[in-house]
């Protein structure tokens, strides 16, 4: 339950953020938050990732969120903060990269993934 929560919160924050009038197309922000937040879940399903890596993940993927909001709230961001959250999301690509193949596991999802329960 705790997965679908963050995750609803993570979405309705890339939602609430997409309206705003901006000077950079953030478009391709929202949709490569999205695919990491679709990575994340995944991870954390088929076991690559522990229950404490999702979490710091998922808070990340808010950290992101929120800085994308604060942006937008005057309708209009600027070229540093375009690239500010850029760079956070460039990071967030590698933490989510190195946390899935960094050999930790829940081995109870991963047997349940291969036993067809997931």
């Amino acid at each position: 339950m705790t997965t679908l929560k963050s995750t609803l919160l993570v979405a309705s924050l890339i939602a609430a953020s997409a309206g705003a009038a901006a000077a950079h197309d953030l478009g391709e922000i929202s949709r490569i938050q999205s695919r990491q937040i679709e990575q994340i879940v995944q991870g954390r399903n088929s076991g690559q990732l522990t229950r404490h890596e999702y979490n710091q993940l998922m808070a990340e993927q808010t950290r992101i969120a929120e800085l994308q909001a604060r942006a937008q709230r005057d309708g209009y961001v600027s070229r540093h903060t375009f690239h500010q959250i850029q760079e956070a999301q460039m990071a967030a690509a590698n933490h989510i990269y190195s946390e899935s193949h960094d050999g930790e596991k829940n081995y109870w999802r991963v047997w349940q993934s291969r036993h067809g329960y997931r």
